[in-house]
């Protein structure tokens, strides 16, 4: 994959949320702050930041969502776990950042699961 900038930002209209990696959200030009986040016009965006959780933007605000740090654990496929647990919250009618929490807490228990 090949980070780049130069997209067609149109294509952001018909998204309802959109996971970017703070390395994806930076090549964008953006940062985490809620003025930055508002300014991709898309209502919910969840930037992942690795061990230190992530950021939701979502009804008008950014918020921080910690994750528990697990050492010596491979964080390999985190994200795309991440993303799954978070998708099947807000599915079952969970809140933006409630359902970050219950993602946080569900790969949290997956690379626990890892190392013991």
């Amino acid at each position: 994959m090949v980070l780049d900038s130069q997209f067609d930002r149109a294509i952001l209209q018909r998204l309802h949320a959109l996971h970017v990696s703070l390395a994806e959200l930076i090549a964008l030009g953006l940062e985490t702050a809620a003025d930055s986040l508002d300014s991709l016009g898309v209502p919910e965006v969840i930037v992942t930041l690795g061990e230190r959780g992530s950021v939701v933007w979502a009804n008008g605000r950014a918020e921080a969502v910690p994750a528990e740090r697990i050492p010596g654990a491979d964080p390999t496929g985190a994200g795309d776990a991440f993303t799954a647990a978070y998708l099947a919250s807000r599915g079952a009618g969970g809140e933006p950042v409630d359902a970050a929490r219950a993602a946080a807490a569900a790969v949290s228990d997956l690379l626990r699961k890892q190392i013991s």
